[in-house]
């Protein structure tokens, strides 16, 4: 072989190995676009009693790893895969609830608004009133330190 057939050999297997890898680049962007494509679960928890928004809940999705929290409007915001999946909603004195069967498609959003119960319906708090300096007073201080 001279030297112009190897320098010809040479472009050709370079050419192709261009071409292989500008193929695995389109695949993989194509598949990547796939995987990140994702829909947006938006909405607003609120007080089943009086409707009040409520800070601090939180929103999952159980077995997924997918998780966030209420702002001070009681608004969420949840990126997820296209797929269809059940809410888990809890905040501290109120019920836990699941919503299931939240249907989202690639770059959808859809919005869900959801009321929790209270846990507690009424509290009853019980108390005594100490006048300060009696003997009274002293005895509990003590009992209760």
């Amino acid at each position: 072989m001279n030297k112009k057939q190897f320098f010809c050999h040479l472009q050709r297997t370079f050419k192709i190995k261009s071409q292989l890898m500008v193929l695995c680049i389109v695949l993989c962007n194509t598949f990547s676009a796939g995987v990140r494509a994702q829909g947006i679960i938006e909405g607003q928890i609120t007080s089943e009693q009086n409707g009040a928004p409520l800070e601090s809940a939180r929103v999952i999705i159980p077995g997924t790893g997918y998780i966030t929290s209420t702002d001070l409007d009681g608004k969420y915001r949840i990126e997820v895969p296209a797929g269809t999946y059940n809410l888990r909603v809890n905040r501290g004195g109120y019920v836990i609830r699941d919503f299931p069967g939240v249907i989202i498609a690639n770059g959808q959003t859809i919005s869900r608004n959801l009321a929790l119960e209270t846990e507690i319906e009424q509290l009853v708090v019980f108390g005594r009133t100490l006048i300060e300096g009696t003997t009274a007073s002293t005895l509990s201080l003590q009992r209760d330190a």
